[in-house]
């Protein structure tokens, strides 16, 4: 026999069931450390605030969501990125079908943290640390 006490257990339960892992999803771990995440430009880069208008911009978030955007006109694409010590910044595309000629599937670029000019390096070019986070406004313009 199924008391009013053993259903509303079993309810329970099956709500935290599905609630649960939305939950996680919604605060993801950091996979970037915080001398990484922020908003990184190129030299010729032309900012308003933290939106590009010319140049090249890399804004990386601590969860791992990432975008490039180069202009003009201000054109991005969206990367995971992941960072590690041996490995450096590593950015893959999100969407398969975006490949550079040449490129291959996957992974897009490689940047290595420069510690003492506070830079990334890679890909031919060296891109400074404009801002320490992603400002909430412009991560939900990219898609982040």
């Amino acid at each position: 026999m199924i008391t009013m006490k053993t259903l509303s257990s079993l309810v329970l339960t099956a709500l935290l069931i599905q609630v649960l892992p939305g939950c996680a999803r919604s605060t993801p771990d950091r996979v970037i450390p915080p001398e990484i995440e922020g908003v990184w430009v190129s030299s010729r880069a032309q900012m308003r605030g933290q939106a590009l208008f010319s140049g090249e911009a890399l804004y990386i978030r601590g969860d791992g969501r990432a975008a490039y955007v180069a202009g003009p006109p201000p054109v991005g694409i969206e990367l995971v990125a992941a960072y590690g010590t041996d490995t450096g910044l590593v950015l893959e595309i999100v969407d398969p079908g975006v490949v550079e000629d040449g490129g291959e599937l996957g992974v897009w670029r490689t940047f290595r943290y420069d510690k003492d000019q506070s830079a990334l390096v890679g890909a031919g070019q060296t891109l400074e640390r404009m801002a320490k986070s992603v400002d909430p406004g412009v991560a939900a313009d990219l898609g982040l």
